[in-house]
């Protein structure tokens, strides 16, 4: 037997208000903050607005699903040149699922690439992660781009690092045409 539940979902979509309180509402006696008038906060005109309902068994699946909606696709162009990259693939695969990349970008000092990324979960997991070339050297790094630690390559060219629940790792590394 199978049961349905109905349920609501309520949406703002855009809060504009006058004032931040005022005291002459008749379902609330008082202020509920600064009596102060908002008149910028009236945001007149066209909006345009793009959302998303998911239901997910797990919040983890929620989580990437959302992610994945707010973030769209960036793309860029360049001439044609000779390169090492085969014409489709993924410059970074990461597992587990529980890892989240924030960041893939070319380092601060411009020699190499750096990922980073978040463990959504609470306790340690372990993270490979697979570069769509080989790689010559990697390190750990903290939030300055800093060297922090040392992160040798598998014989397979992964890289294997721990992650603290909830930590947060970067990953400094260079293609072995840059070694």
């Amino acid at each position: 037997r199978v049961l349905f539940r109905s349920s609501e979902i309520a949406l703002t979509l855009l809060r504009c208000v006058g004032w931040l309180s005022r005291d002459d509402f008749s379902n609330r006696k008082g202020h509920a903050g600064p009596f102060v008038e908002t008149p910028g906060a009236q945001m007149p005109g066209t909006w345009a607005f793009d959302y998303s309902i998911s239901v997910e068994a797990e919040a983890m699946h929620a989580f990437q699903s959302a992610y994945a909606f707010e973030t769209p696709l960036r793309a860029m162009s360049t001439g044609i040149h000779a390169g090492i990259l085969p014409p489709e693939g993924s410059f970074v695969q990461m597992t587990p699922p529980d890892f989240m990349v924030s960041a893939v970008k070319e380092k601060e000092d411009g020699k190499g690439w750096l990922v980073r990324g978040y463990n959504l979960s609470a306790g340690m997991i372990q993270v490979e992660m697979h570069p769509g070339f080989p790689v010559a050297r990697a390190e750990l790094l903290n939030l300055a781009e800093e060297k922090a630690g040392k992160l040798p390559p598998s014989n397979e060219g992964r890289l294997v690092f721990k992650v603290k629940g909830h930590g947060i790792v970067t990953i400094g590394f260079q293609d072995t045409r840059n070694g």
